[in-house]
């Protein structure tokens, strides 16, 4: 791993009167504020030190408020807050909700200009999206071997093939329009599943796949977000194993922190992170209700 480290800088809960509850994604908006979604179908926003600048948003299934709790009936998952969110270099942002089945889209101004569910029909839910460098925004809906595509307005420009046949927990493309791809790899019996990152080209063609379990790294659970910095580097929220991975543009993890707790560099469900223009990263720690800053040294 050579000499890489991630130092803590802080955590935020929110402030009294408007402490946060379980979290979900977290993305560094294009002003620099760090945006988190809340289980209560609210954001909560904080500039780059840690202090809490606003909540937005309300809970609701009418247009441009937000349902974020996962609708499927196990208590685990009923603590889970299932969310995705991007923003537009311009502002305008995109909100992913699988427990309505939809995505929003949001001007600078926090507008809605439109909602929609998936343009192939059926009851797909959307799991994760990307914004690409050409400014379109790619969707995994369940159950589909590919990425459907929108337009920034919203429309629809069909679909990418991948050949998918696994349950998908995360996208994110780089600046050349690769795609990253978190996929499930199929689960032994009563254990919990495992997964891999899957990199196509912005065809759609295969190029390679990462994350596997080998001597010295122990390999990704399913459930992971991802994100990437400005040197093509991927970071993966790996949740269940309570931790953070960066991997080199050739797929090899340099940096793994984390373990169980909830102190400083702890996770109880690390779910997503995101990095800022600094290469500074953020992690949305579910169950402990907050989220982290690192500053990252020796990459």
């Amino acid at each position: 791993m050579g000499q890489a480290v991630a130092h803590f800088e802080w955590e935020a809960r929110g402030e009294q009167g408007w402490s946060m509850g379980r979290v979900g994604a977290v993305r560094v908006a294009p002003d620099g504020r760090i945006w988190t979604a809340e289980a209560g179908g609210r954001f909560f926003i904080f500039d780059s030190s840690g202090a809490f600048l606003e909540v937005w948003g309300d809970e609701g299934r009418a247009p441009g408020q937000f349902t974020f709790l996962d609708s499927t009936p196990s208590a685990e998952a009923r603590l889970d807050v299932k969310v995705d969110f991007s923003f537009f270099p311009d502002g305008p942002l995109v909100v992913l909700e699988p427990a309505l089945n939809r995505l929003q889209l949001f001007s600078a101004e926090r507008r809605l200009l439109r909602s929609w569910g998936s343009a192939e029909g059926g009851i797909a839910a959307p799991q994760a999206l990307a914004i690409g460098p050409d400014g379109i925004i790619y969707v995994a809906f369940s159950g589909q071997a590919g990425l459907q595509r929108f337009d920034s307005d919203g429309a629809y420009l069909g679909t990418l093939p991948l050949g998918l046949d696994q349950k998908v927990s995360g996208v994110a493309i780089d600046a050349s329009g690769r795609i990253y791809i978190a996929t499930e790899l199929q689960p032994e019996v009563n254990v919990r599943p495992k997964g891999l990152i899957r990199e196509f080209d912005r065809q759609g063609r295969p190029i390679a796949v990462f994350g596997s379990q080998k001597p010295g790294f122990g390999g990704l659970s399913f459930d992971m977000g991802l994100a990437l910095d400005g040197a093509g580097r991927l970071v993966v929220a790996d949740e269940w194993n309570q931790r953070i991975v960066v991997f080199d543009p050739e797929g090899r993890p340099i940096l793994v922190w984390g373990s169980a707790g909830d102190g400083p560099g702890e996770f109880n469900r690390a779910n997503s992170a995101a990095f800022d223009a600094s290469g500074n990263i953020y992690v949305s720690d579910l169950l402990n209700r907050r989220i982290e800053k690192f500053a990252l040294s020796g990459l």
